[in-house]
């Protein structure tokens, strides 16, 4: 296949031959014979040549990659290559504005200002270029560098590190290219050590965080247990005094006793989602997959929230699609978040509807808490699902609770492979969805 190579240069200008000669030289080396070399002078067209420049040595020329492809991968159209050199192009009378520029720019230049530690090296592995970058890097003047072995291995489109002298690290990037006509390594050098070393003191401030939360968990295990006991037996005799076991109760004492169980009941619950907590934060938290049956769960959630309900201006409902498939997931799991976002649903919903929903999608089932109280503000939204986070105003004041149930019931979801998303309107109500897989992403 025969090639035409147009030049378009700009005006009359001293170099033209020795780039032409270069030129050939090139022609030579990657098309054989097979070119023809056209020159048009383009002088009433400078914005043409000043857009497209190449290097005009030959050496820089093979090089830089962008050159050496614009030489040889450039098609116009068929199989004609479209070359353009600005060759200083003089400035234009019919064209004032448009200025004189340099129409090429040494990479060798800019290798030298370059930050990073440029070396070429030879096939033999002779350091034949090396800029002051790489001179203080490899701690030796350059000039004693050239001419000498690299002594660092040096592998084209690999990546590594490097000791340094003093005990600094560098990252290494190696590319092949060509030097003098024969197969060369480009090496870049870019100091690490400072970043090494923040990495290291990350890694350790990490470790040192991740103790000291093993540690708070531990505490919080061993101090909720510390004061389940005493109140175990506190609820305990509450119970046999309320039975009149130890005589009979007047009114104004069973009404004291029934206060007893009921600050037993809630301090019970408490220290349940402070274990609950520690225990998912530090890990040792435990699912027991078993094969479930989601409208069953659905059942057995409502007949026990619908105990919880205090107030006759609201309807707790149901919606559960027939034949919904069987899911492997925690019963008991399952059943702790369904209640808990029921709990909250009944708190804060003084008259109107509350519902709970369950379907299936492909490969999931998802279920759903509605319902029309107080709603929560936008701001808000994220912060709920935060430990020990409480929405401050007057109506949420009004109700128990340390602000650990979405916390705890979003980290058991997500243990089971699952979602928990929240949409809301505040003065209109919420919506709470749970989203699982039919089948565990895998065993835990």
């Amino acid at each position: 296949m025969k090639y035409c190579l147009r030049v378009f240069v700009t005006g009359k200008n001293p170099h033209h031959r020795r780039v032409l000669d270069n030129l050939h030289h090139l022609c030579d080396a990657h098309l054989g014979a097979d070119y023809e070399l056209e020159v048009v002078d383009v002088i009433e067209r400078p914005a043409v040549a000043e857009e497209h420049r190449v290097l005009t040595t030959p050496a820089l020329l093979k090089l830089s990659p962008p050159p050496q492809r614009r030489i040889i991968g450039d098609l116009s159209g068929g199989d004609e290559f479209l070359l353009a050199l600005g060759l200083s192009p003089a400035p234009s009378t019919a064209n004032p504005g448009w200025q004189q520029k340099p129409t090429s720019v040494d990479p060798w230049q800019l290798l030298t200002l370059s930050p990073d530690g440029v070396v070429l090296v030879d096939a033999a592995g002779i350091v034949v270029f090396v800029n002051p970058a790489a001179g203080e890097l490899l701690n030796r003047p350059t000039d004693s560098l050239l001419g000498q072995e690299f002594g660092l291995p040096v592998v084209g489109g690999k990546i590594m590190e490097v000791e340094l002298p003093q005990h600094r690290l560098a990252e290494m990037r190696t590319i092949d290219t060509e030097w003098q006509g024969q197969a060369a390594h480009l090496a870049t050098l870019r100091d690490i050590t400072q970043r090494k070393k923040d990495e290291k003191a990350l890694h350790l401030l990490n470790q040192k965080l991740r103790d000291a939360s093993m540690a708070k968990s531990r505490f919080v295990s061993n101090t909720s247990h510390e004061l389940r006991t005493p109140l175990n037996a506190i609820n305990n005799y509450a119970q046999l005094l309320d039975e009149g076991v130890y005589g009979p109760l007047t009114e104004s004492q069973h009404r004291a006793v029934e206060g007893i169980l009921e600050c037993c009941g809630y301090q019970r619950r408490l220290i349940g989602d402070i274990l609950d907590l520690a225990k998912v934060e530090a890990g040792y938290i435990e699912i027991a997959y078993a094969t479930v049956n989601v409208s069953e769960i659905c059942r057995d959630v409502m007949n026990t929230c619908r105990g919880l309900m205090t107030s006759t201006n609201v309807e707790l409902t149901s919606e559960v699609a027939d034949g919904l498939p069987d899911i492997r997931t925690d019963p008991t799991r399952l059943r702790q978040i369904l209640i808990c976002l029921l709990d909250n649903a009944i708190k804060f919903t003084s008259r109107g509807r509350i519902c709970l929903r369950a379907q299936s999608t492909t490969n999931r089932v998802v279920a759903s808490v509605s319902d029309t109280g107080i709603g929560i503000a936008p701001e808000n939204l994220q912060e709920i699902f935060h430990p020990f986070i409480k929405v401050d105003n007057e109506v949420t004041s009004r109700f128990p609770g340390a602000g650990l149930g979405l916390s705890i019931s979003q980290r058991l979801t997500e243990l089971l492979g699952g979602t928990i998303a929240v949409c809301s309107q505040q003065g209109e109500g919420t919506t709470f969805t749970v989203s699982l897989p039919r089948s565990p992403v895998a065993s835990r």
